[in-house]
């Protein structure tokens, strides 16, 4: 299990590097580009039809949160990145969109229990918290603030594949001394060290049960859709009675 003052280390790569003028340049340039494919399949599939209270945690520039406000949902979308959130509220407020971008840990939502029908965790943001006990208290925090058979979305990418890939890339800093399927390793438009998580089928299948979820799916992109990428994993799920106690 990891410690406390690597988590906080780990926690730091990924604030700094979504904090770099490249990041916040790209995720800009990619605000207005929609949903991706598979994305928009899974959203499609488990999502319930808008109007629906929708909850983006980890939304960046706004791209995922713009999309679903165009398809109807009544969207507040969540960020650590200050200098993101800023990006988001001015193309938000350039195009007249009702959307609310606030400041917030995904570990610790600022709203009340029971607040939204679905959560969208996008853009393999799981797999930039370190800890497969942050993990867990993140799942349990979405499956708190959904309401009763809420639907929570997310992705990450798929160990088996993309930790291959990452090392054959020579971009990999260091994976000694931290968890199965940790990486420090280097972004490619940045530069910058971050923390990453890759993840397994049965892994995230655990990982959402023990948060108190019933799994829709969790599958390959390219089982869910013609030309989805086998690097990704995709998972739905609905709330179910109570938060169990089972460690992931």
């Amino acid at each position: 299990m990891m410690q406390d003052k690597d988590i906080a280390v780990c926690q730091d790569t990924v604030r700094q590097m979504y904090a770099s003028e490249k990041e916040i340049e790209k995720y800009c340039e990619r605000a207005t580009a929609g949903l991706l494919d598979w994305e928009d399949a899974i959203i499609g599939k488990y999502f319930p039809s808008p109007p629906q209270p929708v909850l983006d945690v980890g939304c960046g520039a706004g791209r995922e949160a713009f999309a679903l406000q165009e398809l109807g949902y009544d969207v507040t979308a969540v960020d650590i990145s200050e200098e993101l959130l800023r990006a988001a509220r001015s193309k938000s407020n350039e195009q007249g969109r009702p959307i609310t971008f606030l400041h917030c840990d995904g570990k610790h939502l600022n709203f009340d229990d029971d607040s939204f029908a679905c959560v969208l965790i996008p853009s393999q943001v799981m797999g930039n918290i370190p800890g497969a006990s942050s993990r867990l208290e993140f799942l349990r925090e979405a499956w708190r603030v959904l309401r009763a058979d809420g639907i929570v979305v997310f992705c990450g990418h798929n160990r088996s594949i993309a930790e291959q890939l990452a090392h054959q890339e020579g971009v990999v800093h260091a994976s000694a001394g931290l968890e199965d399927g940790d990486l420090i390793w280097s972004e490619s438009d940045s530069g910058a060290p971050c923390y990453w998580h890759y993840f397994t089928t049965e892994e995230v299948t655990v990982l959402c049960e023990s948060a108190g979820f019933r799994v829709l799916t969790c599958c390959l992109a390219s089982e869910l859709i013609e030309g989805g990428w086998d690097t990704i994993i995709l998972c739905a799920c609905a709330k179910s009675g109570r938060v169990s106690t089972v460690a992931s």
